[in-house]
């Protein structure tokens, strides 16, 4: 498919699929057609790494955004901003276009999850390979785990940001994609220093072993007593077409030792559904069992970071805050600080649930954080990763991998290895 021809089907499939699934926020059909007109008169040899690949961008990040700017920069063409919840509003794990709530591709009364919550519907629909996103709880990762695609929080710093650094430095700039190479690559091309934040970390660019080519294997009978509820295959090719890094499977059997992960599934402190911690616990199983992994027994016992996250959270809008509070939050900071750099003396990298549950009706957003296994580590600063490992009564199940500041690769290696590529879902 020719540059145009692709800019054009994620354009249709975009208006196709926004009626009933409410993720565009602003459509920008004429600004593609002409970059995308523009890439494809370019020589072959002067084109981007994205040349022509169709991409959407979350509301309210502009174009003139570092991640945005790279993006286009690198040939990938903006079709559209994707829709987020009203930011004046305390929950955010909900979107909305201005009359409807955003509503989840593998079921139309349940929640995409947000903040980032278009961009993770436009991905699961098939609609771009990737878009981009910010986390500062939990916003790129629990939509993805809620519409059973990838999401990437790097590590604090590895994306540039319109503002530069913030007092709390909770929020990160990322991306949602259809699989783990659509996000490093994305990442990859985002990194860097740039002069609307040049204390950003260096360009990153990780030494991952290239993925080898595997078939999917056939999806086993649901089990029993839980509906449709399976483990998906092995990652074989990206499901989506138009994947952005074209690199084959993503399963990478890591070279020497195998990585050595902890798993955790309530943190210490989380209330997750036994039956979606069975299944994130069963396919970090498979791994370990090819000898990829080694699971190295290491309770991990957090403590929760909701009332620190909320003094930081107040800190970075400008707010008012009680000095005491910041004190706590600072000392907890450092507490966690403490408790991560001894588990990651051990361990490579730590896997959760991403969510304590899947994703929720999308009317009952204000009852619903589900931030609980996500937040820490944006207190922190850690990379974290968000990939399908299955389905649970129909619903994506999201597992998420943790590594040390600034080895975003080392969660890359280790998310390759248990993610799994889902049907397609319904509404798609």
């Amino acid at each position: 498919m020719g540059i145009e021809e692709r800019a054009e089907a994620a354009l249709s499939a975009m208006a196709r699929l926004d009626s009933d699934l409410h993720f565009v926020a602003e459509p920008w059909p004429d600004r593609a057609r002409m970059l995308a007109r523009a890439i494809a008169a370019q020589p072959a040899a002067e084109r981007g790494p994205l040349a022509g690949v169709p991409f959407m961008i979350k509301d309210g990040t502009g174009p003139e955004t570092p991640i945005v700017q790279r993006l286009i920069a690198a040939g990938a063409v903006p079709i559209g901003t994707t829709t987020r919840p009203d930011p004046r509003v305390d929950s955010q794990t909900w979107g909305w276009n201005g009359h409807d709530h955003t509503r989840n591709p593998w079921s139309l009364d349940r929640s995409s999850g947000g903040s980032s919550a278009g961009s993770a519907v436009a991905v699961a629909a098939g609609v771009v390979p990737f878009a981009t996103g910010g986390d500062s709880a939990g916003s790129l990762r629990i939509p993805a785990a809620f519409c059973g695609v990838v999401g990437f929080k790097p590590t604090v710093g590895r994306i540039p940001r319109t503002g530069g650094r913030s007092l709390a430095q909770l929020t990160c700039a990322g991306v949602i994609g259809a699989t783990v190479d659509d996000v490093a690559t994305a990442v990859q091309v985002a990194s860097g220093s740039h002069p609307l934040d040049p204390t950003a970390l260096p360009a990153w660019r990780p030494a991952v072993p290239p993925a080898p080519a595997a078939q999917p294997t056939p999806i086993p009978e649901p089990v029993e007593g839980h509906g449709p509820s399976y483990p998906g295959p092995p990652v074989g090719a990206a499901r989506v077409a138009q994947s952005s890094a074209g690199r084959g499977a993503e399963g990478v059997p890591p070279t020497g030792r195998p990585l050595r992960v902890a798993y955790s599934a309530a943190l210490g402190f989380a209330a997750t559904d036994p039956a979606l911690a069975a299944m994130v616990r069963s396919r970090v199983q498979t791994p370990v069992d090819r000898g990829e992994l080694d699971l190295v027994d290491r309770p991990v016992r957090l403590t929760d970071p909701k009332d620190a996250w909320h003094t930081l959270y107040a800190l970075d809008r400008g707010d008012e805050v009680d000095h005491g509070d910041l004190r706590s939050a600072l000392a907890y900071r450092k507490g966690l600080e403490r408790t991560l750099s001894d588990l990651f003396a051990g361990v490579d990298a730590l896997i959760t649930p991403t969510t304590p549950q899947t994703a929720f009706p999308y009317r009952d957003y204000r009852d619903h954080v589900a931030c609980d296994l996500c937040w820490a580590f944006n207190v922190s600063g850690h990379p974290a990763i968000s990939v399908p490992v299955g389905l649970l009564d129909g619903l994506p199940v999201g597992a998420q991998v943790i590594a040390a500041p600034h080895r975003d690769d080392l969660a890359i290696r280790v998310a390759r290895l248990i993610a799994v590529t889902l049907p397609a879902p319904p509404v798609s």
